[in-house]
């Protein structure tokens, strides 16, 4: 598994800005408002390699890609489980 931490909103809009109707974050990809509320309380999130891609899917389902901007320091983090539980 690859767990990856996304920066606050306010990081990322100080580095990189909104688009001109404050809709999202001008990332790579789009960093949306909708992602921005699934967020984690500790914004690290599980995602998938897909074709040179980050995938994420939301609690919700929603999918979404991730570029390496939107990571805090660019740091993947690798994890594995015992038992259910997260080490």
């Amino acid at each position: 598994m690859k767990f990856i931490k996304i920066k606050t909103w306010e990081q990322m809009e100080k580095e990189y800005g909104m688009d001109c109707y404050n809709e999202y974050i001008v990332c790579e990809f789009p960093f949306l408002k909708q992602m921005e509320r699934s967020m984690p309380r500790n914004r690290i999130i599980k995602v998938k390699l897909q074709i040179n891609n980050l995938i994420w899917r939301s609690k919700n389902g929603e999918k979404y890609y991730i570029s390496h901007d939107m990571t805090d320091n660019s740091e993947i983090f690798y994890s594995y489980t015992i038992y259910g539980k997260l080490i």
